[in-house]
């Protein structure tokens, strides 16, 4: 049963680092838009007490070339945490559930 466990915290930490790995690789293109996406994330938070990912692609759309991971880097390391989830409101990706961010 040990090695299960160390098998899976191993497969784990093995996703948190291709995470980190793909979060740098798709923002280093777009370092501009990533800070003024960060910036209204924060902004919304404090005067609403809570944001998405929906709030951010109605202010600010992803630049056209960008890919849409790129979005999923808007919310590391910012100081939000996770207080809920909600069904997204964007026809496009299809009813999925997404992460709902307050201070």
């Amino acid at each position: 049963m040990d090695s299960m466990k160390k098998s899976l915290s191993e497969g784990y930490q093995l996703g948190l680092d291709l995470q980190a790995q793909g979060i740098k690789r798709v923002s280093s293109q777009h370092q501009d838009w990533l800070a003024r996406a960060r910036a209204v994330a924060l902004k919304i938070a404090r005067e609403s007490g809570e944001v998405s990912s929906d709030d951010i692609h109605e202010a600010m759309p992803l630049p056209a070339e960008a890919n849409p991971a790129l979005m999923g880097a808007v919310f590391k390391n910012i100081g939000l945490r996770v207080v809920g989830y909600q069904n997204t409101r964007r026809p496009q990706a299809h009813g999925r559930l997404i992460r709902v961010y307050g201070p």
